[in-house]
């Protein structure tokens, strides 16, 4: 069977390679990386805390910056890149350099009382619930 395929394919696959190799010659190979790097991130609720956690592989802990305004956390910090001469690279895909993740906080949490932890390349952050917030336990008397 004979498959006839149309000379616009092979002009096309041509014209993407010639791009790709453009933005290589005048980016370098680093043209994956201009991407950026941006943590992600879980929030749930347990044991009376709000629990932030955010996969900080690869950073070194002390460029990290936490800060609470109101019901915003912000996390701030710096990937970097190993030092490679450019002629010795081969590929380059992990995002890297500075970062910034900022998420809306839930109503009632006491912010006043903000931990983090770092374990792993995992950033935990803790706020606790407000008291007045969480559930109460009520006992029930018996009428005689």
């Amino acid at each position: 069977m004979l498959v006839r395929r149309s000379p616009i394919w092979a002009e096309l696959r041509a014209i993407q390679r010639e791009l790709t190799d453009l933005v290589d010659r005048i980016f370098g190979t680093e043209a994956a990386a201009f991407t950026g790097f941006v943590p992600a991130l879980d929030m749930y609720f347990q044991d009376g805390h709000c629990v932030i956690r955010a996969d900080l592989a690869g950073v070194a802990p002390e460029t990290v910056e936490v800060l609470v305004h109101g019901n915003t956390l912000t996390i701030r910090g710096e990937r970097k890149a190993p030092e490679v001469p450019r002629d010795d690279v081969v590929m380059l895909g992990i995002p890297y350099g500075r970062f910034e993740r900022t998420v809306s906080l839930p109503e009632g949490l006491d912010t006043e009382a903000v931990k983090a932890q770092w374990l792993n390349g995992i950033l935990e952050i803790r706020i606790p619930v407000a008291q007045k917030l969480l559930p109460k336990k009520v006992p029930v008397e018996v009428a005689a």
